[in-house]
């Protein structure tokens, strides 16, 4: 025997089956899922009863029981517990009663019906529809290594991965030198990927952004890694951040130093003579040396030198550049004698 509901008649039809005609509402969900497939979970009032409804493929349908409302006539609503990873995308219904309208809620998963969308024998059948979200962010950096003043490219990959087109893309970029805050010298700005100029991230795109940093000497003075990471909002999704783009900074600090008699000096010496000794010294490094001094560790002459000059040590040299320090020395008649 098969059970009939109170709400419920039933006759014959013509070739001798029993058909079952609902004098209450009914309601039945489809669930469809593209970009993915799992159990699905809808709740709702006037009588229905939690169901869980399982994709098995992405794109295909699968049709849940139908099942009678508490009261005809009535206002309800059902609501899909959206899972993680996936948005609503499209509510659609048929066999509403007459003047019955449906609402859907596509942020919440609640569709709501009006009470003449229940009317008594409104046999609602209803699909849902999800699509999974979400995109990668990934940065790259033109030069891993730099050990000069030079510009430093980033790249930056935004991939829609799911179904759902992303809206209101925004980008927030920190570029640090260890702990300190360095400033873009340009970008991000979009250089490809959104075919169709809409301003949506579709899931067939790949956006790409460009950004640059004018690296100066001070940064290759100060020695400690560049660092650049983003991360990327929309208006479906909270932020996702990109992995590190590094570039590490080479110090090379180096000094050279060559000493000369200064040109124009008579010879031979003669005593009472003054010679001028000159102290070329180059920065042949990478780094700003500061405090460059320069103090004498051999000499034979008999007498003493004079003080080198400029003193003190205040000297600063950029890469490439030389400074001339000196000193005087007075030849006395025993270096005559003796250093012939």
């Amino acid at each position: 025997t098969t059970g009939i509901g109170s709400g419920s008649c039933y006759g014959t039809g013509g070739n001798g089956e029993v058909v079952i005609q609902y004098a209450m509402a009914t309601i039945q969900i489809t669930k469809v899922s593209n970009g993915g497939a799992g159990p699905f979970t809808f709740t709702g009032d006037n009588g229905w009863t939690n169901q869980i409804i399982t994709t098995t493929v992405s794109g295909s349908g699968v049709t849940g029981t139908r099942q009678v409302l508490a009261t005809a006539s009535t206002a309800t609503t059902i609501t899909e517990t959206i899972p993680a990873n996936y948005r609503l995308t499209g509510v659609t219904c048929s066999g509403l009663g007459s003047g019955g309208t449906f609402t859907p809620n596509l942020a919440t998963g609640a569709v709501a019906f009006n009470a003449a969308a229940t009317a008594a024998g409104s046999n609602i059948s209803c699909t849902y529809t999800n699509g999974t979200i979400g995109y990668t962010v990934v940065k790259g950096v033109n030069t891993a290594n730099l050990a000069a003043p030079g510009t430093l490219t980033y790249t930056i990959t935004v991939d829609n991965t799911g179904t759902v087109p992303l809206s209101g893309l925004s980008l927030a970029d920190t570029l640090l030198q260890g702990v300190s805050a360095r400033t873009l010298t340009s970008g991000p700005a979009l250089a490809s990927g959104d075919t169709n100029s809409n301003g949506i991230l579709e899931g067939t795109e790949v956006w790409t952004y460009n950004a640059s940093y004018a690296v100066p000497q001070a940064d290759i003075d100060n020695g400690q890694n560049i660092t650049n990471t983003v991360d990327v909002a929309t208006a479906e999704t909270a932020p996702v951040s990109s992995n590190t783009a590094t570039t590490t900074i080479t110090q090379s600090p180096n000094l050279s130093i060559t000493k000369n008699v200064a040109p124009g000096t008579p010879t031979p010496l003669v005593a009472g003579q003054v010679v001028t000794f000159q102290f070329l010294v180059t920065n042949t490094g990478n780094v700003t040396m500061n405090g460059v001094a320069v103090a004498e560790t051999a000499f034979n002459g008999t007498g003493g030198t004079g003080a080198i000059t400029p003193s003190g040590g205040a000297s600063t040299l950029a890469p490439g550049a030389s400074t001339t320090f000196s000193a005087n020395y007075t030849v006395t008649q025993n270096d005559i004698d003796t250093l012939q």
